[in-house]
């Protein structure tokens, strides 16, 4: 089977209850922007307004186009699956205009389900034409594994960056980034949407933009979709484009608490022990140039060289931690982010989510600086991270090869 390279973000129905067609025309155009090709699905067994929303969902992606959609079935939240349940969906929206084909046969993609192995050959019966089964990577029956209680803390500062030069380098036929709107996980490419937002998770992702990861996007994919790391700047990037992402209470600080959140899945050490206190800035530019970056009102220049993003990190140590609000600027761009302080948040737990910024170089601001000197270095070694969703951290990269 051979498919062209297609990106796909999991999108969480369960958090849709009572979401307009509008709000669904909303979320693809934001998707849409950051060249993704289109949402898998995730759906529950006992939501009874999933129907309602696969029926929105399917009929805003087709009426918008270039969009496609797949379901993907939830076997560890909202009840168990029956095989009955699953082949009537599928077969019900197999033939809507936007359901995304695999060899002419709708995906069928899960999270969890091990224990429903022997019923997929049921499912396929009962579907005219068969489905496409992406079946599940489950711990289940693995030896040392950890419970997938969640309030646990990966190591991700240089996740995003690391895992597309990954992807380029492997060339899956699919991709699914996890995840667009699972704002209690803390990885999400959305915009905050309260409605969308449990209320045990407002501390954390009240303000927490995760919209810089959504910029440099479009660049990534394109470089996996041409199969090399170095491509011509995708349109909506301008000139350049650069990202700053960071927590914004100093882990540092033992008077603030960490939640009673661990550092690694069922982790014996506090998270505080895995975080880096720092700034951390991905950039793309069409020509040699700089990029400053400011706590305050100290600041510390970078040498952006022309060619693929490149990855750095600046301590906030390296800035006097000087109290104040994070600012890049590059191109006669400037971003400006919240402030980072040395005072506890409201509740007394260190925030472990990321806040992001980004900047956009429209075409005319660009100079050619091919005399910079070497004043910071980017950070540009591959470093595997785990394929799990990163708890308090923020996105994960989903591979597939078919």
């Amino acid at each position: 089977i051979v498919l062209p390279k297609t990106v796909f973000a999991h999108y969480m129905v369960g958090l849709s209850l009572n979401q307009s067609p509008q709000t669904w025309k909303e979320d693809i155009k934001v998707a849409q922007d950051a060249a993704i090709d289109g949402f898998s699905l995730n759906i529950g067994a006992n939501d009874s307004f999933s129907v309602t929303a696969l029926r929105n969902a399917y009929g805003t992606a087709s009426e918008l186009g270039n969009f496609s959609v797949f379901l993907s079935f939830d076997f560890a939240a909202a009840g168990n699956w029956t095989v009955d349940a699953i082949a009537n969906l599928t077969r019900v929206l197999k033939e809507e205009p936007a359901q995304f084909k695999v060899d002419s046969k709708p995906p069928v993609d899960t999270f969890e389900g091990a224990l429903f192995a022997n019923d997929w050959k049921r499912v396929r019966s009962k579907v005219d034409g068969d489905i496409f089964l992406v079946p599940d990577w489950s711990l289940n029956g693995l030896s040392g594994v950890p419970e997938l209680e969640k309030n646990w803390y990966a190591s991700s500062d240089r996740f995003w960056f690391d895992r597309w030069r990954q992807d380029i380098d492997i060339m899956p036929d699919m991709i699914q980034i996890i995840s667009f709107n699972d704002f209690e996980e803390s990885h999400y490419l959305a915009d905050n949407r309260p409605q969308q937002v449990i209320a045990e998770a407002l501390s954390y992702v009240s303000g927490m933009s995760h919209a810089g990861f959504k910029a440099i996007l479009p660049y990534f994919i394109a470089a996996y979709k041409a199969g090399r790391e170095e491509v011509a700047l995708p349109k909506s990037m301008g000139a350049g484009t650069a990202i700053a992402y960071c927590r914004i209470t100093p882990a540092n600080m033992s008077k603030c608490a960490d939640g009673g959140t661990v550092w690694g899945q069922h982790g014996n050490m506090s998270a505080k022990a895995g975080v880096n206190d720092a700034i951390n800035i991905i950039a793309v530019s069409a020509q040699n140039t700089s990029l400053t970056v400011s706590l305050g009102r100290a600041s510390q220049t970078l040498d952006i060289a022309a060619g693929p993003p490149q990855h750095f990190q600046v301590p906030f140590d390296d800035l006097n931690y000087e109290a104040g609000n994070l600012k890049i600027s590059m191109g006669g761009e400037t971003a400006r982010g919240p402030p980072i302080t040395k005072t506890c948040p409201a509740l007394d737990d260190i925030n472990f989510n990321y806040a992001s910024i980004y900047l956009t170089v429209p075409p005319k601001n660009v100079s050619d600086d091919s005399s910079l000197g070497a004043k910071t270095r980017p950070a540009s070694s591959i470093q595997l991270a785990p394929l799990l969703a990163i708890i308090m951290a923020y996105l994960v990269v989903e591979s597939i090869r078919f």
